[in-house]
């Protein structure tokens, strides 16, 4: 598909029409249309070519100019350039033209917004020149190029440019736009961070004005290596006050360069709260570290009131074995030398067992920490202990024989020795050791 012409190739083009329309006598517009040269020129363009007298009836259009209004040449020839341009576009337009021609320059660019025969629109970008008789201009010639995707395209770049202003206002974060420093695009919450005016940092170096020498310095090195970390800093206000940010960076085009735009955050609050959060943990720490320092205190003490209960327990049993064997046992002898019949000697056997018992390390243990024998059972025990018999044992403690006989073999059991031939005496006289 044949490129289009440029402006030059234009300028040469209505040039050459000039020249052919011009003279002294007058030509009308059929010997006009009747150059060769001209005909294939006109019609072959590529841009539209309108031609129309100086109150704007349209005298001829190219094939061109039909595809981009929708008209035939017979509709165009009928209606005024008006129809296309409207009457305040073209009054402009011939306005500039009779400017520009005084001033000497001969042509005029403008771009129209032209209306299609169907109600639509396309934009064009127009060359116009006079078109001289006798030395006065009596008709204008414009060369048109549609221009409609150039103009959709600065219509949505605008559009696009509006919505990204939008955006970065309605940020929470400051959007700040920089070319190694130098400030190209910030929005309002920047200027607010900081304390500034857009007069006084934009198109500046800021980067040495908004951060702590030390985080300047920093940030110097992350742009000269091409860093585009999540980082912390320190941002500085104009009064000189300090405050930590935080800096998210990435890199954009702007103005046809790649430039670096930064995402800034005031993180006081956040900052405030870790240290309430560090303190609040430290606060725990020595509380735990009191906490157990109580405990081991508490422990130590416990240990030695257990240790003195041991002391006291100890005593109370000395003083009950040496009161059992002074106050007691005497009194035993002397009655065991009077004369009682059997059973009440049986009696007075048992009860003197029974005290030896109650004051030996042998019955202490035996119920606590040996075979976990009932009641019945240690009584049992403690009279085969003594050498009674079965029949001895029944009568004494008003049981059965068989009743015996059954605590005699869980006693057995519950020691260990029920399938061993082992003398049950044996066994628990061997305990009292």
């Amino acid at each position: 598909m044949p490129s289009k012409p440029t402006h030059e190739e234009l300028e040469e083009k209505i040039q050459k029409l000039e020249q052919a329309t011009a003279g002294d006598t007058p030509k009308d517009y059929t010997g006009l249309h009747s150059e060769d040269w001209y005909k294939a020129l006109f019609d072959q363009s590529l841009d539209s070519v309108f031609i129309n007298d100086l109150d704007g009836k349209l005298i001829d259009a190219n094939p061109a100019s039909l595809r981009l209004t929708g008209y035939s040449k017979k509709e165009l020839a009928s209606i005024s350039i008006h129809s296309l341009i409207g009457e305040r576009q073209f009054q402009q337009a011939r306005s500039g033209l009779i400017k520009t021609t005084k001033d000497g320059a001969g042509k005029n660019l403008h771009e129209f917004r032209v209306k299609r025969k169907n109600g639509s629109y396309v934009y064009v970008e127009a060359q116009s020149s006079f078109i001289n008789r006798n030395g006065s201009p009596y008709a204008i010639i414009s060369v048109s190029r549609d221009i409609n995707e150039r103009k959709q395209a600065e219509t949505l770049l605008r559009k696009n440019k509006k919505l990204m202003e939008q955006l970065a206002e309605a940020a929470w974060e400051c959007i700040a736009i920089h070319d190694h420093g130098i400030l190209l695009y910030a929005n309002n919450q920047y200027y607010k961070m900081f304390g500034y005016t857009p007069e006084e940092l934009l198109g500046k170096e800021a980067l040495s004005k908004t951060t702590s020498p030390e985080s300047f310095k920093f940030i110097r090195q992350m742009i000269e290596e091409g860093k585009l970390d999540l980082y912390e800093a320190t941002g500085l206000k104009k009064d000189g006050a300090q405050f930590p940010i935080e800096v998210r960076v990435k890199t954009m085009e702007f103005d046809n360069k790649d430039v670096r735009v930064a995402a800034i955050r005031d993180i006081s609050e956040r900052k405030k709260s870790e240290e309430k959060l560090r303190k609040y943990h430290d606060q725990l720490e020595e509380l735990v570290e009191r906490r157990t320092e109580a405990l081991e205190d508490a422990n130590t003490a416990l240990r030695i009131m257990l240790k003195k209960e041991d002391e006291v327990k100890n005593e109370l049993e000395e003083k009950i074995i040496f009161n059992v064997k002074q106050l007691i046992m005497p009194y035993f002898e002397v009655i065991k030398r009077l004369k009682l019949d059997g059973r009440t000697q049986s009696y007075l056997s048992v009860m003197e067992a029974n005290l030896n018992d109650i004051t030996s390390p042998f019955m202490r243990g035996m119920h606590n920490n040996y075979f976990n024998l009932t009641p019945s059972e240690i009584k049992i025990a403690n009279m085969v202990k003594q050498g009674k018999a079965t029949k001895d044992i029944s009568e004494i403690l008003n049981l059965s024989i068989s009743t015996v006989e059954t605590h005699r073999r869980n006693i057995r059991k519950k020691m260990g020795i029920k399938s061993k031939k082992i003398n049950l005496r044996s066994h628990l006289l061997a305990f009292q050791k």
